[in-house]
């Protein structure tokens, strides 16, 4: 099939080449952010309980709440920006690929979807929101 129709080869190379972009861009994004996180969260928590301790002579419980509590909204927060950050680098890739067809599109949407799942779940961060995702972007597409 591939030897009499060469055009399913250029496209078959275009996908390939789109979703490796794709996926790579994806994951790039989502390790920086998760490795800023986690240096923000560091950070925070060690600022948290130095502030706990000098301002008020308090018992550890209410340190560990107040860590937790810090920990609970920057995770939150994080979530947000990942989505976000996802949800704008697909915008992006589906634009740039709008000119090839709509195929690639949905394949690339796919395979998106796929990576975020894993990453997600790797970085434990909540998976519901790739479900959102995959809904917003099938409506645009």
């Amino acid at each position: 099939m591939l030897r009499r129709n060469p055009i399913v080869v250029v496209v078959v190379v275009e996908v390939v080449v789109v979703v490796v972009v794709v996926v790579v861009v994806v994951v790039i994004i989502m390790v920086v952010v998760v490795i800023v996180v986690m240096a923000v969260v560091v950070v925070v928590v060690v600022v948290v309980i130095t502030v706990v301790r000098f301002v008020v002579a308090v018992e550890k419980v209410v340190i560990v709440i107040v860590v937790v509590v810090v920990v609970v909204v920057v995770v939150v927060v994080v979530v947000v920006v990942v989505v976000v950050v996802v949800v704008v680098v697909v915008v992006v890739m589906v634009v740039v690929v709008v000119v090839v067809e709509k195929v690639i599109i949905v394949i690339v949407v796919v395979v998106i979807v796929v990576v975020i799942a894993v990453v997600e779940s790797v970085i434990k961060i909540i998976v519901v929101r790739v479900v959102v995702i995959v809904i917003v972007i099938t409506k645009v597409v």
